[in-house]
């Protein structure tokens, strides 16, 4: 019997319809693929994205394969209706950065074949902002079919472009003036959170603990320094990052990370390299560095 795509209506405990994202807001649903033997479950993922925002829109998918079957093959397609040369090849573009429990073979710059091989398939994508204008009020949608020729693709909802001015900033910038390493270590202790350097390669220390201190709150960063070891402790998202004073490598949950710099101390307070830090927003981040200021941007 030929399976048909159809959206499911299930009142989900695991996908309410609406869900936080880095954005603030998002669409969580399903999809299924279904006969009256075998469905395949496609529960989605997605944010909206303001205009003029730096972050890359995020979107997860998780693709929940029938109970023994072999490897099987989906096709998506990412496409805006309204405007399709927004998701045109060379215009935008879809970067899968994790898959686990698949393999995935990209087709063009915004779709791509998933094959299962395991139960379920969980896939974390960014798309890239296009190089033309976006238009407020436009959604995206992923198209998703058994066969490459997408002809009985059906669709679901992926991205919301919304106006800049709301609600819910999606990044938090710090902000430090730059000086040379002898200026912050005379520097009063109540001042230092003010102030980056540079070591000798190039590489900027940031503040780690008034980093940390000074991070919203909601966004769930806790942190605690260890003084007999000289090692300063970040909680984030389930993962603990552990630098050492005069180490070169960050432990995230016990894997080493190596780098050029270490974390070294300077007039009582420990600093960090920024190169360091970024392990725990997966490059998500911006720097900008004008009139001796270093600015560091993060997507939340």
């Amino acid at each position: 019997m030929k399976k048909v795509l159809l959206m499911s209506l299930v009142a989900s405990f695991i996908f309410p319809s609406v869900a936080l994202g880095r954005s603030g807001a998002g669409v969580k649903d399903e999809i299924s693929i279904e006969d009256q033997e075998e469905k395949t479950r496609i529960m989605y993922m997605s944010e909206y994205h303001k205009i003029g925002f730096r972050c890359l829109p995020q979107g997860e998918l998780i693709i929940r394969w029938p109970l023994g079957t072999e490897e099987e093959t989906l096709y998506f397609a990412l496409e805006s209706p309204s405007d399709p040369s927004m998701t045109a090849d060379g215009e935008s573009f879809l970067e899968i950065y994790s898959v686990k429990g698949g393999e995935i073979e990209s087709l063009s710059d915004n779709s791509f074949a998933v094959t299962g091989t395991n139960m379920q398939t969980n896939i974390t994508m960014d798309w890239s902002l296009p190089r033309a204008d976006i238009v407020e009020k436009t959604d995206l949608i992923m198209r998703v079919s058994e066969n490459q020729d997408m002809n009985d693709a059906e669709t679901f909802p992926f991205l919301k472009i919304i106006p800049e001015n709301t609600p819910n900033a999606i990044w938090h910038v710090s902000s430090w003036n730059i000086k040379e390493k002898e200026y912050v270590e005379k520097s009063d202790i109540s001042m230092q959170k003010m102030f980056t350097y540079r070591q000798e390669n190039g590489t900027y220390m940031i503040p780690g603990r008034f980093w940390a201190e000074e991070y919203p709150q909601y966004l769930g960063i806790e942190w605690q320094w260890n003084r007999a070891d000289k090692t300063f402790h970040i909680f984030r998202n389930e993962k603990e990052y552990i630098f050492t004073v005069g180490q070169n490598y960050v432990s995230v949950n016990g894997e080493r990370f190596y780098f050029m710099t270490t974390p070294e101390i300077v007039g009582g307070r420990i600093y960090l390299p920024l190169d360091m830090m970024k392990l725990m927003w997966s490059d998500e981040s911006e720097i900008i560095e004008q009139d001796d200021v270093l600015q560091l941007i993060v997507c939340t």
